[in-house]
């Protein structure tokens, strides 16, 4: 049930130990945890150091469950060259930009969109990484705005739902279709 809220207390507290530390391992809930790696790469842009989000699709107890080794990926990424927010999942380092979930049940959950994954980690705990942005002092912000909706256009959508939201927010993403056609 992470909000805004605690994406941003998290990126405080971040920042407040950012010297302290050679990287972060955040371990999180999966069905919001491709939110937090987004939101977190928007509030701490440019890190130099590695910013670890992971989780697990059953629990650390249940037979089978991939926490130990999704935990275990984590730290071997956040001891490597990576840099910025990623998402350390089943073998993947995805870019926290890029992340999402794409199965709610098999253990290779996360899936990079728009870009490839940015490393891999393989059984042995090696991390192989492919080239990455310059990275440069980090620049963190501390607020993020929730005035913002979403809209998934359906044939025959009432547009008193866009004109109600619209008044609601201050930004409104507008899913069209196809290409992004709009009635």
């Amino acid at each position: 049930n992470m909000t805004p809220r605690e994406w941003t207390e998290l990126a405080q507290l971040i920042q407040r130990s950012y010297s302290d530390y050679d990287g972060f391992v955040i371990s999180h809930g999966t069905d919001t945890l491709a939110y937090a790696a987004a939101a977190l790469s928007c509030l701490i842009q440019g890190a130099d150091k590695p910013i670890v989000l992971t989780g697990s699709q059953l629990p650390m107890q249940a037979e089978n469950s991939d926490a130990k080794r999704n935990l275990l990926d984590a730290f071997h990424a956040a001891c490597s060259t990576l840099c910025g927010v990623a998402v350390v999942f089943c073998g993947r380092i995805i870019d926290g930009r890029c992340a999402k979930k794409v199965h709610t049940r098999h253990i290779d959950a996360f899936r990079s969109m728009g870009r490839p994954d940015i490393g891999s980690i393989s059984a042995d705990g090696t991390v192989v990484l492919a080239a990455q942005e310059e990275s440069c002092a980090p620049v963190f912000f501390n607020r993020m705005d929730t005035a913002v909706a979403a809209v998934k256009l359906i044939p025959a959508l009432d547009p008193d739902i866009l004109d109600f939201a619209a008044q609601k927010c201050r930004v409104l993403i507008i899913e069209g279709f196809g290409t992004g056609g709009l009635p």
